[in-house]
């Protein structure tokens, strides 16, 4: 999972490793990843449990999907949605990475208020 999300956050402005990635229950069952920032800045990326036997292909869709959040939380903070600027984020960075897959970018739920705070289970 770390590789591929390294693959395609290379290929962006965002300083991948000051990134977190991490496996993480999320609190939904229609959520296979997140991505979320707190208070201080911090970017991260929760990958649901759920997604350990998932494929290469669909961990590539899931990586896009949420970097393109990141990278829209760069430019508004306050930018939670599947619309608008993170459609044309989202579609830039799947061609830019060759991800396959018609439904990359589209919201599979409703994102969390955010910003979240960082309190992963395992530490």
């Amino acid at each position: 999972m770390f590789e591929i999300f390294m693959a395609i956050c290379a290929l962006t402005t965002l300083e991948c490793n000051s990134i977190t990635v991490e496996y993480y229950d999320l609190p939904d069952d229609n959520w296979y990843g997140a991505a979320a920032y707190d208070a201080d800045g911090n970017y991260y990326i929760f990958v649901d449990d759920s997604t350990e036997k998932k494929s290469e292909k669909f961990m590539r869709q899931l990586m896009a999907h949420e970097i393109a959040h990141l990278i829209v939380y760069t430019i508004d903070p306050t930018n939670t949605s599947h619309f608008g600027l993170y459609e044309e984020v989202c579609a830039d960075l799947v061609e830019l990475a060759e991800v396959k897959g018609r439904y990359t970018c589209k919201p599979y739920a409703e994102p969390p208020p955010y910003p979240w705070t960082h309190n992963p289970r395992r530490e």
